[in-house]
């Protein structure tokens, strides 16, 4: 917090704040009236640009979440495509039932995090996020998974191989739904930067031209 500060406190905040100081200093009551003013202005440009920076701060969050969402999701639809190709009359069945089984659990854990990175964002991204969380159980991917585990179990490979390629596929289908809406996110995100940076660059030229003006007024 202390390296934030010390990046968006301006040049033109401390001048004011020694200004404030030497006028308090030497007592004149015209200089201490001026150096107040000046040091509300800078202290109320300050403010904005903590606020400003705190939701800047809160929206690159956002989209890291929306990041490990995305790799999260490909990651799981790639292992269990390649669990699907291992199902083979020579592999160790038991032991791939356990990887699906851990396949299941990263499933259900990718599920509670859309979930609650739904409650964290501002729609459309929330909805979005919502119904995906709602489609893994449309689908039932989590039950379609503890079959696949009970079939390699009970040695049932084409049945067990079959499903695990279709959810594979359906995990995929999912990734690029989850892509779409980052991309989505990122390019409001973009645009809401877009417009923030104009208000600042104008709020300081306002501010620029006010301390010309008292400037002015003071010669």
């Amino acid at each position: 917090v202390r390296e934030l500060l010390s990046r968006i406190e301006t040049p033109a905040l401390k001048k004011a704040m020694e200004q404030l100081q030497q006028a308090m200093q030497d007592v004149d009551p015209q200089a201490v009236e001026d150096a107040l003013e000046n040091f509300r202005e800078q202290q109320e440009a300050f403010q904005q640009n903590l606020d400003r920076t705190i939701a800047l701060l809160k929206e690159v969050q956002k989209q890291q979440t929306l990041d490990a969402l995305v790799k999260s999701l490909n990651d799981l639809a790639e292992k269990q495509q390649n669990l699907a190709e291992a199902v083979r009359p020579e592999e160790n069945l038991d032991g791939l039932a356990e990887r699906e089984d851990a396949l299941q659990r990263d499933a259900q854990q990718i599920q509670d995090e859309l979930r609650r990175a739904a409650q964290q964002m501002d729609d459309p991204a929330a909805a979005e996020l919502d119904n995906l969380a709602k489609e893994l159980d449309n689908r039932n991917i989590s039950e379609r998974m503890e079959q696949i585990s009970q079939d390699l179990r009970t040695a049932q490979q084409t049945p067990a191989r079959n499903q695990a390629e279709q959810i594979a596929k359906d995990l995929q289908e999912l990734s690029g739904q989850l892509q779409q809406t980052r991309q989505n996110f990122v390019q409001r995100q973009k645009a809401e930067l877009t417009r923030e940076l104009n208000r600042m660059l104008r709020d300081l030229l306002s501010l620029s031209r006010s301390q010309e003006e008292t400037a002015r007024h003071a010669a």
